[in-house]
């Protein structure tokens, strides 16, 4: 669950409530490239009788749970390591595998949209330029930036460079492709 803006500022945007305050998903502060808002990222399926579920961050692909298919409406910036999964109100412990151990999973989530946005200053969020870019560059030979790695390779290099100047001027409603 995310709950639209950040805490930045004791609470600058103004949202409160259950989810990750990192992650910038609202149309309020967003509204020239129609952001949408986004509160709650649900399963891809019912939970099966086996009691396993899937989320997929990018998007559920019908009667394949698991398998992502790019969804135009899951759009945000920011980025945060620990988002609640919640079921019926209550915070789930995460596992990646079925033979891990409980609570050895957190929920993460990356954008490369990575600056900007967590102010009150209108149209800063979900929009990739050089201030998301520079920063990757200059980051490369530097000790490790969890949040510039895009890849999850454990280093920021070229690789996560030109991933993310292939995305540059990218905003919610730009492009339109999916």
């Amino acid at each position: 669950m995310f709950n639209g803006g950040t805490g930045t500022g004791v609470g600058l945007q103004g949202f409160t409530g259950v989810g990750d305050d990192s992650i910038i998903a609202n149309f309020q502060f967003n509204q020239l490239a129609n952001c949408p808002d986004v509160r709650c990222v649900q399963a891809d399926a019912p939970t099966d009788a086996a009691g396993v579920t899937y989320i997929t961050w990018i998007g559920a692909t019908p009667g394949q749970p698991g398998v992502g298919t790019r969804d135009p409406f899951r759009k945000w910036g920011g980025y945060a390591g620990d988002i609640p999964v919640m079921v019926l109100g209550f915070k789930l412990q995460g596992k990646l595998t079925s033979a891990a151990a409980l609570g050895s999973y957190t929920a993460h989530v990356k954008s490369l949209d990575f600056v900007g946005g967590r102010t009150t200053a209108p149209n800063q969020g979900e929009l990739v330029n050089n201030l998301d870019i520079n920063p990757v560059q200059a980051a490369i030979g530097t000790p490790y930036k969890y949040h510039m790695d895009f890849d999850n390779n454990g280093i920021v290099n070229q690789i996560d460079l030109n991933f993310i100047k292939a995305h540059n001027n990218h905003k919610c409603n730009f492009p339109q492709v999916n």
